[in-house]
């Protein structure tokens, strides 16, 4: 899933497996108001900024230079 330019909300769970990525770039702003299993990668480049309100979990990675927020829960693991 690639999010650029602009503001992006979703809602509802996500589930981003192994060999997967989300990728946030073009100076854009997402808000994932719902849980996050992150067992592929989440990658936030520069100028960008990533906002979690649910649980993030799962056992894979956080890249990039962007901004990450953690608002809800961080279970790793």
């Amino acid at each position: 899933m690639g999010v650029a330019f602009g503001t992006t909300h979703l809602y509802g769970d996500i589930n981003n497996q192994s060999g997967a990525t989300i990728s946030i770039q073009g100076n854009s702003n997402i808000a994932f108001w719902d849980d996050l299993t992150n067992n592929g990668t989440v990658h936030v480049a520069a100028g960008s900024t990533a906002v979690y309100f649910g649980t993030v979990m799962g056992v894979a990675s956080f890249t990039g230079d962007g901004t990450t927020v953690v608002e809800g829960s961080l279970s790793p693991g």
